[in-house]
Order: C-alpha cells, then structure tokens, then sequence
C-alpha cells in the first residue's frame, strides 16, 4: 500500500445464534369441528410462532401453545383439500424465533382424513 493512497479496511462480522436442547417438542394436531388444531407442547418456554401458510400464532412464553384454523379459512392458510380422498393437507412451520429461521426449526406436513387426525 502506497501511504498517499487510500486504505481499505475490511471487517467481517459474524452473526451466529444457537438453541440447542436435548428436548424435542411434541406436536400433536386433530380435525374436529370444521378445524384444523395444532398443538404444540415444549419442555420449556415457548416464544416462538407456529405457521400455517398466512396463519401464524406466536408463543406466549408458555409450554403449551395451540393454533386454530377453521376449515372456512383453508385457502388463506395454505391448507389443501383433496376432494378425492376426503382429506385436509397442509405443511407446518414451528420457529423457535420469531424473526430468524434457525437450524432448530421444524417442517412438517400433516393430513386429516374424513374429519379424524
């Protein structure tokens, strides 16, 4: 580098967050009454959000969290309806951030037959 000309600095920052946890949440779901009902039961706080194409709920700091969704509302939430077999399907997103997408997150698809889980 020539001391009359400029100097470049560069800096490189790295942005990192971990959850690790030796616990794995429970995630249970029905079809009862016209609604698709997901539940979620972690073993500690949860702060995070369930989603459901537009459907989101976020955590309360609770255990036990539990997103709703009429049947009315399928389309808005991203839940598919096969005529053929009678049955809701609908993939879900639990994020344990409710800003960030971590390596902990977890996807999943479920499916309800003839109003049963």
């Amino acid at each position: 580098f020539s001391s009359h000309g400029p100097m470049i600095h560069l800096l490189i920052f790295v942005f990192s967050l971990s959850f690790s946890s030796a616990d794995q949440p429970q995630v249970s779901w029905s079809c009862v009454g016209g609604r698709l009902i997901i539940d979620l039961t972690t073993d500690s706080s949860f702060e995070g959000r369930i989603q459901v194409g537009e459907c989101t709920v976020n955590g309360t700091s609770s255990r036990n969290t539990q997103l709703i969704i009429p049947f009315v509302d399928y389309d808005r939430c991203g839940i598919r309806y096969e005529e053929s077999l009678s049955s809701f399907s609908s993939p879900v997103s639990i994020h344990f951030h409710r800003a960030l997408i971590l390596d902990s997150d977890l996807s999943m698809n479920i499916s309800c037959f003839d109003n049963s889980s």
